[in-house]
Formats: C-alpha cells, structure tokens, sequence
C-alpha cells in the first residue's frame, strides 16, 4: 500500500492571542494525523486542528499521517506560519504636573508597529487621531488628575493600550489683611485670612500672639476669623502679631507664614 504525501493549510489571527487553525487535506483513509512545529512541539489531530501560538516569529509546520493500512506519509511547509509581534503602545508627557491656568500638555508618541493611534484624554473632550497632540485640559477645581490613555494600532488592525497621568497642582494662593476694625458695623469685624486653593483645610492653624507673645487666640477652622476679643473682652487698639500653620496639597509640605494686623476700632 502507498499513500500520497499529506498536504495542509494552516490559518493564523494576525492579532495576539495568535491562535492558528490547521486544516489536514488528506485522503479519507487516515487515521492518524501529528503536527510538528519547528521540530519541536507536536499535537495530533486529523480534522481541523487549533494550536496558539505562544510569541511572534517565523515557524515551520511538518504533519505526519498514519492510514488504516499502517502505511505513514510526511510533508513538511517551512516557514508557512509568519507572525509579526503587535503593535506596542507608548508615550511620555512633557509635563507630569500642571498648575493652572496654564493647563496645556505636550504627548510625545513613543509606540513602536503602529500606523494609528487614538488619544483619550478623559476630560470631557473628543477623541484625537494626532502622532503627538498638544491638549489643553480643562481649568476644573474638582479634578486633581487626568487619565490620558493611548491606543496604537498597527497596519494588521491590531491594538495595544497603555495609560498614564497628568496631575493638576494647585498654587498657594492666599491673602492676608494687615487691619480689620471690630466697631460693630456691617464691614471688616473680624481679621480673617483667606485661602483660596492648594492647602488643606484640615491642616490649618492660625494663632493671634499679643505684644508678648502671649497667645490671646487660635483658631483651626480656615472659616473662622478672629473678633478682636480676648476672654470675652474687646482688646485695645494697637498691632498684634499672627501665625498661620498649614500644608501644601500637592506635596504635604508644612508652611509657616508670619505677620502683623492692626486692630483699629
């Protein structure tokens, strides 16, 4: 008895997970069928066969057949399985950290096998198709950080999908009155500082320090301004000496700022 040599197509997902489906084109009358990949990994199958593929590279396929007969046939395909590695997502920003108002951010595209890309900058805005945008993220005091994702895709249709951040920092900013006049009318009774952004509110201090040195008021609420009294009793006009305790938000630096008010009734 003689058998013809076997024959075979082997079809292949260009995307991972590479899974390749084997399709043995042999007479009916075999009966057993062993794949052989580049000489070293092997299954059995005589119908349509499936194997994945672990990693991209060139492969050669060898299929031995068995028939009812005993009678044994081989044919080996070099290199009929190609695979070229995915695309690889990637990207840096010029500026990790923002500070507003100037909220505008350089991408520099890194990705490698890839012919298109889509930027999701996670802030309300559209898609962009651009190799390197420039985006300017919204000035919202709500958000303290922006989720930029990148999908690179390559010319198979393939995807690879890497994110990074950009954190918005808040400055310091704040103002501090050097007089208040506690008479009782509608304006300025009280010597309040007021913060505006970039501390926390709950790491805040203000201390109220009399000619010498005594501590005459204090206060942890950033809300709450002192009167100009001391136990219970308005005090005599003149300057009195303030410390303010409190933390930066971006990076949970201690500051102490000093200073004098006058108080004038």
């Amino acid at each position: 008895y003689t058998i013809p040599p076997p024959s075979f197509t082997v079809e292949v997902e260009p995307c991972a997970p590479f899974l390749g489906t084997f399709i043995s084109q042999t007479s009916s009358d075999i009966v057993n069928c062993n794949w052989i990949i580049n000489e070293s990994i092997s299954f059995s199958g005589c119908d349509t066969t499936a194997y994945l593929f672990p990693s991209s590279g060139t492969f050669d396929v060898t299929l031995d057949v068995v028939s009812n007969e005993g009678c044994t046939s081989s044919v080996t395909y070099d290199d009929i399985v190609t695979i070229d590695e995915g695309p690889t997502a990637g990207f840096s920003p010029l500026a990790i950290e923002i500070t507003p108002p100037d909220m505008e951010v350089a991408f520099v595209n890194a990705s490698v096998g890839a012919v298109e890309y889509i930027w999701n900058f996670n802030d309300g805005s559209n898609s962009v198709t651009e190799v390197n945008p420039i985006h300017e993220f919204p000035n919202n005091e709500s958000s303290e950080s922006y989720t930029v994702e990148l999908i690179a895709i390559s010319e198979q249709g393939c995807a690879d999908t890497i994110q990074g951040y950009v954190s918005v920092i808040e400055d310091l900013i704040f103002y501090v009155p050097n007089a208040f006049t506690p008479d009782g009318d509608e304006y300025n009774n009280v010597f309040l500082p007021i913060f505006t952004s970039g501390f926390a509110p709950d790491e805040y201090h203000l201390v109220i320090f009399n000619r010498w040195g005594e501590i005459i008021w204090e206060s942890f609420d950033s809300e709450v301004g002192w009167d100009g009294t001391y136990n219970g009793s308005m005090c005599q006009n003149g300057i009195f000496t303030w410390k303010i305790d409190i933390k930066a938000l971006h990076n949970d630096e201690r500051m102490e700022f000093f200073g004098h008010v006058n108080l004038l009734k």
